[in-house]
């Protein structure tokens, strides 16, 4: 039987293709991005295809990109061919909206250009979007993507984006010195345009899709899915098939029933089950590698945009050729059967909100609403279960299975949470940590943890070593557990207190934040004083410092100076610096505890003014570029009551020159060779500095500036006044 086909013909552009749906978004049953491969055949269409485009964008020479054709399903485009053009256009706009500084007014559009192909693929397109890429010291446009810290490596595993990556690199080639502007020309006017067609009034695209183009394949459904499976246990574990076939439409199907998809007019749990099947197999079959020297590269375990299953069988069958794993399955299921509630179980032991009650829990630093780790596992969206998820929850379902009662388990995850946050989290050492955690598998984690036989690796060193001395704080007095489990869950801390905790030990002036805590004596731990820094670190660290962001400026560990490059910019571990826990230590002490954070800066502030005028009564003769600062922020918050660090501009740079300002101090600088008898004036900057005279500070501001020829003794003044 012919299936009716009606279209809809039109003449788009790229861009209003993105503009008129809600996505645009490449079919799960299209092959991969192929025009970036490196055989012969890819190479001569990539060259043709970009020399085409250039001729016709640098000479306003309209190219005809054929045909592109598709089905619109919840305001989304699917593309059943055309999906090659499309993805080299996407990567020639964002490269020159990149190139032009156009990035971030064309990220949100963009963005709705997407693969359900690979999870890794949509990922990186939508990091790529967000993103700007400066190559000036990169041989090839790829290696300074690839040196981005939102790059990930297993992505390299990834065909379509090694494809993606090669195409950049020919686009940087083609249009890198081209000077004139050529984004907007793209964007805005119909010179690269095909003909669209949408194939209306019909329900099985990928039927249709797989009678027009060979490259199609369907998708395994649940029963099918079900088939195959009890097939396997059959041949290979036969006395396991009869509670295979009783609970998977039994028991089973109960557990997930709350977490079915309610959107679909007849409801079913086919593909929450099919979900939670694949993120176990997944967690098992890296589990299993280490053991059988398989190495650790990411593999075909992929979801769709829904988050639904690619189902690769001859993993299934990789995974369940060892009977321990097919037992462990069934053991999570029957496991979590048993549970009852879910809700309760996950609330009894994790939380949120920092100011829910902690104790006994542990907190999940992100804001989804989901405490419930099986609930995030099965739901259509998989950035609410990402790899950290993963391996806490697997962790979590290892030890229910092992053990009669959940006495324990919080301090076990506790321990986990602190592992797997200490370091970035990849797949190439997903083996080697799954492993390792087995070893820490107990109901008194404390107690393996200060033996003398504990091998642990896959984890940062030194979080292994405070997690030990924790332990053995815990161990020589349990009142210790709470004030340390409080001070792992401070924002910004998330997990490693290692600073805090030789702060405990130290004064202001002895203070080294990187001695090694093997170094002190657990007998001698003060409680108490530990306690005081905690509050007195959390005071200041609910808004990331911003409010005594300022008060930093003199701290070089906190403030990095590029004199070089005239400008300082704030170091991103800012948060466990020396500078910043000696900060927190004189607000901790006993006639500061009680301040509000702001009260405390003031208070800082008025000492450093006067200790200033002790040395030099004239304060336009500073030459410190820091202490220049930190008096023009103190004049500009305290004085004139007006923002200092605007808009996210959290760096600082400085100019020799800028038309309408000049410095109020006087006698040049100390730091930059290039300022010694000229005296900067200041411009705040957030990533790249470039002069914005939008952004030099107001208080060097010539002309409607009352205070310019009474700051320094307005300052002197104000800090005289208790």
């Amino acid at each position: 039987m012919e299936q009716n086909i009606q279209t809809g013909v039109s003449r788009f552009n790229f861009w209003k293709l993105l503009t008129e749906y809600r996505k645009t978004e490449i079919p799960i049953i299209q092959r991969d991005y192929a025009q970036g491969r490196s055989d012969e055949k890819a190479k001569n269409v990539r060259s043709g295809i970009l020399s085409s485009l250039f001729t016709s964008i640098t000479s306003d020479q309209p190219i005809d990109f054929d045909f592109v054709y598709g089905y619109i399903k919840d305001e989304k485009f699917f593309p059943l061919d055309g999906q090659q053009r499309l993805t080299t256009l996407f990567l020639l706009h964002w490269y020159l909206a990149n190139k032009e500084g156009f990035r971030k007014e064309a990220e949100n559009t963009l963005r709705k250009f997407t693969y359900e192909t690979r999870s890794s693929t949509r990922d990186f397109c939508t990091s790529l979007v967000s993103n700007d890429v400066e190559t000036d010291a990169y041989k090839s446009f790829s290696d300074a993507i690839e040196d981005s810290s939102w790059y990930y490596s297993d992505w390299q595993y990834d065909p379509s984006i090694k494809s993606m990556l090669v195409m950049l690199n020919a686009i940087h080639d083609k249009f890198n010195s081209i000077e004139i502007p050529l984004f907007e020309k793209l964007r805005d006017e119909n010179i690269v345009s095909f003909i669209f067609l949408e194939i209306d009034n019909f329900g099985l695209s990928d039927d249709l899709y797989i009678k027009m183009n060979a490259r199609g394949k369907a998708l395994t459904d649940f029963e099918n899915f079900k088939a195959k499976f009890g097939q396997l246990i059959e041949t290979k574990y036969p006395e396991m098939l009869d509670e295979f076939s009783l609970k998977v439409d039994g028991t089973w199907v109960d557990l997930f029933w709350p977490y079915r998809d309610q959107s679909k007019k007849c409801p079913v749990i086919d593909f929450a089950f099919m979900r939670f099947f694949y993120y176990i197999t997944e967690m098992m079959f890296f589990k299993s590698r280490l053991n059988e020297g398989g190495d650790d590269e990411k593999t075909s375990f992929l979801y769709n945009s829904e988050n639904n299953p690619v189902v690769d069988f001859k993993l299934i069958e990789t995974t369940y050729a060892r009977k321990e794993n097919i037992e462990l399955l069934f053991s999570v299921l029957n496991k979590l059967c048993e549970n009852g509630d879910l809700n309760i179980l996950f609330a009894s032991l994790f939380y949120q909100n920092r100011n829910e009650d902690y104790k006994g829990k542990v907190r999940l630093f992100d804001n989804n609403k989901h405490l419930n780790l099986f609930a995030r596992c099965v739901s259509d969206s998989g950035h609410e279960f990402e790899l950290m998820h993963k391996i806490l929850f697997f962790a979590q379902l290892q030890f229910m299975v092992t053990f009669d009662n959940n006495d324990g388990l919080a301090d076990f995850l506790r321990v986990i949470r602190n592992l797997l946050t200490s370091r970035r989290l990849e797949y190439k050492i997903l083996s080697v940590q799954l492993n390792n955690i087995d070893t820490l598998l107990t109901k008194d984690i404390h107690q393996l943890l200060i033996g003398e036989k504990l091998n642990v690796i896959g984890f940062s060193p030194e979080q292994i070593a405070e997690e030990i001395f924790k332990a053995k704080l815990i161990k020589f007095n349990i009142r210790n557990k709470d004030v340390l489990y409080y001070a792992e869950d401070v924002t910004l801390l998330e997990c490693s207190i290692k600073p805090l905790i030789i702060a405990s030990y130290s004064t202001v002036d002895n203070l080294n934040v990187s001695s090694k805590l093997s170094e002190f004596d657990v007998e001698k731990f003060s409680n108490d004083l530990f306690s005081d820094l905690t509050v007195s670190y959390r005071c200041f660290s609910t808004d990331e410092f911003n409010e005594v962001w300022g008060d930093l400026l003199i701290y070089q560990d906190v403030f990095r100076m590029e004199a070089w490059r005239s400008r300082m910019t704030y170091n991103r571990n800012y948060h466990i610096s020396e500078a910043v826990i000696r900060f927190v230590m004189k607000k901790s002490i006993k006639e500061n505890l009680a301040m509000e954070s702001n009260a405390f800066a003031i208070s800082q502030e008025k000492e450093f003014v006067r200790s200033l005028l002790s040395v030099n009564n004239d304060l336009s003769q500073v030459k410190e570029i820091r202490k220049q600062l930190y008096l023009y922020y103190i004049f500009t918050t305290r004085i004139i009551e007006k923002e200092f660090f605007e808009n996210d501009r959290w760096n600082i740079g400085w100019l020799k020159r800028a038309t309408g300002y000049k410095s109020l101090f006087k006698a040049g600088t100390l730091e930059d060779d290039s300022f010694n008898d000229t005296n900067p004036v200041f411009q705040l900057f957030r990533e790249s500095f470039a002069v914005n005279t939008y952004y030099i500070l107001g208080v060097d501001k010539v002309g409607n500036n009352a205070h310019r020829s009474t700051i320094f003794q307005e300052l002197e003044d104000w800090s005289n006044v208790e």
